[in-house]
């Protein structure tokens, strides 16, 4: 069997079977079948594994690996070890992919052979309502953009923003998976894994430091890329880990920026991400409904979270001056110890949301 073209890494535990089955559906449909899918089941303890096994038995171009649990970080670096593609690209479990994605990478591929990594757009999949990327402003359908060494300075303005706003226009999602195609060989010279242990937005590390090394990258502004968000679920999940992963996060992305452009600059890129990182600490984790703690243990968590540390660190050093009044206000918040106004806030934030996800019904 000739070498694929392209290995599609699919990360699989704990995946809705519903959500599976289209995914795997999607891939076994392309209409070019010059890749492989590469199943890894990170040692889900339910039927994911069984049904990965099903459809590598139907279909020739399945593989499956079946690993001890080692998280997300961990599967796409073992997907990436295991490629046998020239390309690889990444399909979370929930998502799915067009027909003619496969087919359309190759034309991408051949028309753009110098490229270290290619990348697409997707839509997203809020319940049964389909959309478009909400980053990009304006999708020049099937122009493609070239970023080289003299201006790749630009595509990193648009993954790593000087102020980050709601949707700041013309921003590229930057997400692992969400249509790129990365040059195997070009992740193995440089040794560009994703940080094993990071649990959240693996992806903001992990391709940051992608576009510090690749000498070539393409954009094009096609969709073809579903993915899934569960919009009401978002609004309800309780998290109370994310403040010790998020810490985590930061010392990563510090790291990159130390690394590759130490500068107040990028330090205040950094600051102006956790900001609205810790608006979603609050959300998800203070103010959330579904938090069993009282609150004055909740108000005595962020305080030990937001006093001292990485988060003081953020907060203490943040530039508010270019930002919007939302940041400016949650910043000054922050820096004033006043949490329970901020848990207040969006203890008000969430109901609303959950009344408007009611009235949209």
């Amino acid at each position: 069997m000739k070498e694929p073209l392209i290995t599609i890494v699919v990360p699989v535990y704990k995946v809705p079977y519903d959500m599976l089955h289209k995914c795997l559906d999607s891939i076994a449909g392309q209409t070019s079948k010059n890749f492989e899918a590469l199943l890894i089941d990170d040692g889900s303890p339910d039927d994911c594994g069984r049904i990965c096994d099903e459809y590598a038995e139907k279909f020739p171009f399945f593989r499956v690996i079946h690993k001890q649990n080692g998280g997300l970080s961990v599967v796409r670096n073992t997907g990436i070890k295991n490629a046998e593609g020239k390309w690889i690209c990444f399909v979370d479990g929930d998502d799915w992919i067009e027909p003619e994605t496969i087919e359309f990478a190759e034309k991408y591929t051949a028309e753009c052979k110098d490229g270290d990594v290619l990348i697409w757009e997707e839509f997203y999949d809020v319940g049964s309502v389909i959309k478009e990327n909400l980053f990009v402003e304006k999708c020049d359908d099937g122009k493609i953009h070239k970023f080289d060494r003299t201006n790749m300075e630009k595509l990193i303005d648009m993954f790593f923003p000087v102020v980050f706003k709601s949707f700041p226009k013309n921003y590229v999602d930057v997400g692992t998976c969400n249509a790129r195609l990365y040059r195997r060989e070009f992740l193995n010279k440089y040794n560009l894994r994703n940080v094993p242990g990071l649990k959240r937005m693996q992806d903001n590390e992990f391709n940051l430091r992608v576009l510090e090394k690749a000498s070539v990258v393409y954009y094009c502004c096609k969709r073809l890329y579903h993915y899934s968000f569960n919009e009401e679920a978002a609004t309800q999940k309780y998290a109370p880990q994310n403040a010790a992963i998020m810490n985590f996060l930061y010392e990563c992305i510090k790291k990159y920026v130390e690394e590759f452009h130490n500068d107040n600059e990028y330090h205040q890129r950094l600051y102006s991400r956790f900001i609205r990182i810790f608006g979603e600490i609050f959300k998800l984790n203070y103010a959330n409904p579904n938090n069993p703690n009282k609150l004055r243990k909740r108000l005595i968590e962020a305080k030990r979270e937001f006093s001292s540390g990485n988060f003081r660190e953020v907060i203490d050093n943040f530039e508010p001056k270019p930002h919007s009044r939302k940041t400016k206000m949650i910043h000054r918040l922050l820096k004033g110890n006043h949490y329970l106004i901020l848990i207040g806030y969006y203890s008000l934030s969430i109901r609303t949301r959950k009344l408007r996800l009611k009235l949209r019904k």
